[in-house]
């Protein structure tokens, strides 16, 4: 073998020997790179306190707090309350949850609903119920979600960063199919990750801005005025009345039907009877 020959194979086997060492070199650091990102985001998500949160700058934040207001009143007519309240709540930028009407012989006489406010309107809320009926009781539970809300919001944002860095990591010409494979797996895991938080994140966002009214009404029968629906009863007592009259008239035809045949036997009989003793006291005269 020429000395040329043994210089080219030399020049051959040191290329592919740096082209080997390179790109293993390309991939661990891909791998230390992805390695760095949850590093970052495992010292972010300690940096949350567990006592009072703080934002970037170092100022305190706010509490947040959780209002549920449970209400039973007596109402004059439950139906009408039901439309009132929800009226209310719209003009306070509220809306309504849900709600249930109960009838009797088709009178309301109880209702369950469920309505939001503003937490700002909260006490507004609050009078306009009282003013609408007599309260038979009034309650409230107040939740501090303060720890839950700024750990979720956190998290979200540690998330987000993660997100973008292994997006970046993806414009590496550098990587190999295998890294963009893994990145991509690391990415979809992390977005799952971030989707619940944030579900969780605008549960707890209406909480702390609506407070929430559960309201049950029920009708008032101790009031001065008439019982809600006299006249209708009374209409339809006087129809009962009439009915029974009619099917007792409808009776006494039938009977007077059935009977009718036999009167007429004997009255012919009766006829008869009478004519023939008319004729033996003519002739014993």
């Amino acid at each position: 073998m020429s000395s040329s020959l043994r210089k080219v194979i030399l020049l051959l086997l040191l290329i592919i020997l740096a082209y080997t060492i390179s790109g293993c070199g390309s991939s661990k650091s891909m791998d230390a790179a992805v390695e760095t990102s949850h590093s970052r985001v495992a010292s972010e998500a300690e940096m949350i306190n567990d006592g009072v949160m703080y934002d970037g700058a170092g100022a305190a934040l706010g509490t947040k707090l959780v209002h549920t207001l449970e209400y039973s009143l007596l109402v004059s007519d439950p139906q009408e309350a039901v439309s009132r309240i929800i009226e209310q709540a719209n003009n306070l930028n509220g809306y309504l949850v849900e709600s249930h009407i109960s009838a009797h012989n088709g009178e309301s006489n109880y209702a369950r609903l469920v309505v939001k406010v503003p937490q700002d309107k909260m006490h507004e809320m609050s009078n306009y119920l009282e003013s609408m009926g007599t309260v038979q009781n009034q309650s409230m539970y107040t939740e501090d979600v303060t720890t839950e809300y700024y750990d979720t919001e956190a998290r979200i944002k540690v998330l987000q960063k993660e997100e973008e860095r292994m997006l970046s990591f993806m414009d590496d010409e550098s990587a190999t199919i295998q890294d963009l494979l893994a990145i991509e797996r690391e990415i979809a895991q992390v977005r799952e990750k971030r989707e619940s938080l944030q579900a969780r994140m605008n549960v707890l966002k209406n909480q702390v801005n609506y407070a929430q009214f559960n309201i049950h009404l029920n009708s008032s029968y101790d009031e001065i005025s008439a019982p809600q629906g006299t006249v209708s009863k009374a209409k339809a007592a006087f129809i009962k009345s009439i009915n029974s009259m009619m099917q007792l008239f409808n009776w006494l035809v039938i009977i007077f039907s059935v009977v009718l045949p036999y009167l007429i036997l004997a009255g012919l009989g009766y006829g008869i009877l009478r004519a023939v003793k008319k004729r033996r006291l003519a002739k014993k005269e």
